[in-house]
C-alpha cells in the first residue's frame, strides 16, 4: 500500500514536471515575441532610415568620430538600431551584448566586434527558436539593412557556413555583417554548432 502511494506521488510529480516543461516552451515565445515587440518600437523611435554607406576604410580623422562629453550608458536591454531582412519579412531590434538577458528578447550586437556602419566586420547573434529561425532560407545576394541613430546601412548576403562553436568566427574581408545562431536552427536548445550568414557592405540603393 505504501509503495503504491510512493509511486503514484512519483508519478504525479513526474506529471507536473512535463507540464511545467511543455508550458516552458510557449512562454518564451510569448515573452519573446511581447518584449521583443516593445523593444522594437522603441528601436524605431531612435533610428534614422536616411540611407547612408558603410566607410570602406577605417575613419582617419577619429577627433571628428569623438562621442558627446559623458554620453549616457545604455541599459543593457536598452535597443540602439533595428535590424530588417525583407526576404525574411523580418525586423528585430539590437541591443549591446550578446548574453541570454539580451538575445531571449532581441538580436544582440557582440560588443567585440565592429559596431554596424563602421569598416569592421559587425557580429549580429539571436537564438534559432525566434528572430533567426528561418536565417538559413537567406540566399546570396539577399539585402540585410541595419539601421542606427546614424542612418540605415545595406548589406549584401555573400555565403553561409556551419562551424563548430569552439572555431570562431571568421571576419568579413571588407565592411561586413555577421549572422549568428545556433546550428540545428530547429533545436529548441544550445548547440555545439553555429549557422553564420555573411554579408557585405553596398552602396545604398544598389
Amino acid at each position: 500500500m505504501r509503495r503504491q502511494r510512493i509511486l503514484t506521488i512519483c508519478g504525479i510529480v513526474l506529471l507536473l514536471a512535463g507540464v511545467i516543461w511543455t508550458l516552458r516552451i510557449p512562454y518564451y515565445f510569448h515573452r519573446s515575441d511581447a518584449v521583443g515587440g516593445d523593444l522594437l518600437e522603441q528601436a524605431r523611435a531612435v533610428v534614422s532610415t536616411a540611407p547612408k554607406e558603410v566607410p570602406q576604410t577605417a575613419p582617419q580623422d577619429a577627433a571628428a568620430l569623438q562621442p558627446p562629453a559623458r554620453a549616457p550608458q545604455a541599459e543593457p536591454t536598452a535597443p540602439f538600431g533595428v535590424l530588417q531582412i525583407p526576404a525574411l519579412k523580418l525586423q528585430a531590434p539590437i541591443v549591446a551584448g550578446t548574453a541570454e538577458r539580451q538575445i531571449s528578447v532581441a538580436v544582440g550586437h557582440f560588443t567585440g566586434s565592429a559596431a554596424p556602419g563602421t569598416s569592421g566586420t559587425a557580429l549580429l547573434a539571436a537564438h534559432n527558436a525566434t528572430w533567426f529561425r528561418h536565417l538559413d532560407r537567406l540566399q546570396r545576394g539577399d539585402t540585410v539593412l541595419v539601421s542606427t541613430a546614424d542612418g540605415t546601412y545595406s548589406y549584401e548576403v555573400t555565403e553561409a557556413r556551419i562551424v563548430h562553436v569552439d572555431d570562431g568566427v571568421t571576419k568579413t574581408r571588407g565592411p561586413g555583417l555577421v549572422l549568428e545562431s545556433c546550428y540545428p536552427l530547429d533545436a529548441l536548445r544550445q548547440t555545439d554548432y553555429r549557422y553564420l550568414v555573411y554579408a557585405t557592405a553596398k552602396k545604398p540603393g544598389a
